[in-house]
């Protein structure tokens, strides 16, 4: 599919955008951004908007157009694949039948949970969600290695947080934690979770506990402190978790070194999972399947939503 080059216009400084009536040293944002500024519109599906939002609009539409024209246009050898991802597209933009499965995709997926009847088992799943809905309390990422340039490797850092620390921690943001309890229950209702209420309230609870152990943001932003490689033999000994059947299921098996971010939380966090009864982080992995949109109902998706309160 072949586009026209993008219009880039002249070459320069765009004086329009600013307002030469203010004085840059009153007020230098509006002297240097004003006409802009005042003139500019977000459209009412962005919450902003700027020259990156613009592009990224005018990327996805083209994707778009790609997607639903599918196979036509494509080179003969790449029709087949073509028709496959249109096909998967249009599958996932069929509200109508979305409406009528609702929860029926994701039932494989919660039975899954279900069946696990140790923490062990229930971290197997979890290195399966790299590739799946199933939440985790470590993030693995693969990534180049800051010191050593041009080598990659995988780090392990703190999970298990639906939203950021700071909201299970910090007694200005009890309304909406309180928002958070509501939007759990509401969600494991959907599931037919069992006691949707008593389980969300056990599964907050869980999730603070990690927060108040995990590093802030601030902590995090330090290269020197996050980078602390070990082997996952060490790691097993300072912070007792499967961490080989994690791996495995991540199709990491074979890896004998990681490097930690959060040289502290990383044990901590796994004692936490480890005196944590099994129907709490059972519940926890469940509610990335909820979350995805397309995998149940989007109306009763839709009006459960998670929105922080105003």
């Amino acid at each position: 599919m072949d586009y026209p080059p993008a219009a880039t216009g002249g070459w320069g400084f765009d004086f329009t955008g600013a307002n030469f009536a203010k004085k840059p040293g009153d007020d230098f944002f509006g002297y240097a951004n004003g006409g802009w500024y005042d003139s500019a519109v977000i459209p009412a599906d962005r919450s902003s908007i700027g020259p990156s939002i613009l592009l990224r609009m005018t990327a996805e539409a083209r994707i778009r157009e790609i997607l639903e024209q599918a196979r036509e246009g494509a080179d003969p050898s790449a029709q087949a694949d073509a028709s496959r991802i249109g096909a998967f597209y249009a599958a996932f933009m069929d509200e109508a039948h979305a409406e009528e499965l609702d929860v029926q995709p994701i039932a494989a997926l919660i039975a899954m949970i279900r069946s696990t009847s140790t923490q062990a088992e229930l971290v197997d799943l979890m290195g399966a969600g790299c590739r799946s809905f199933f939440d985790s309390v470590f993030s693995l990422e693969i990534g180049l290695h800051d010191p050593a340039s041009g080598r990659y490797g995988v780090s392990i850092s703190q999970g298990g947080l639906g939203l950021n620390r700071d909201y299970y921690v910090a007694p200005s943001l009890a309304k909406e934690k309180a928002a958070y309890l509501t939007y759990v229950t509401q969600l494991l209702g959907m599931i037919n979770w069992e006691a949707p209420a008593e389980t969300a309230t056990a599964i907050l609870a869980f999730e603070t506990a990690i927060a108040r152990v995990s590093w802030t943001d601030t902590e995090r932003s330090n290269p020197n402190e996050t980078y602390n490689p070990v082997t996952v033999s060490a790691l097993e000994k300072s912070a007792p978790f499967p961490w080989r059947r994690l791996l495995a299921n991540a199709d990491l098996e074979r890896l004998e070194h990681v490097v930690v971010v959060e040289k502290t939380a990383i044990p901590k966090i796994a004692a936490i999972y480890a005196r944590t009864p099994l129907p709490t982080p059972q519940g926890l992995a469940g509610l990335p399947s909820c979350r995805c949109r397309g995998t149940i109902s989007l109306e009763a998706f839709r009006r459960r939503q998670f929105r922080l309160p105003r």
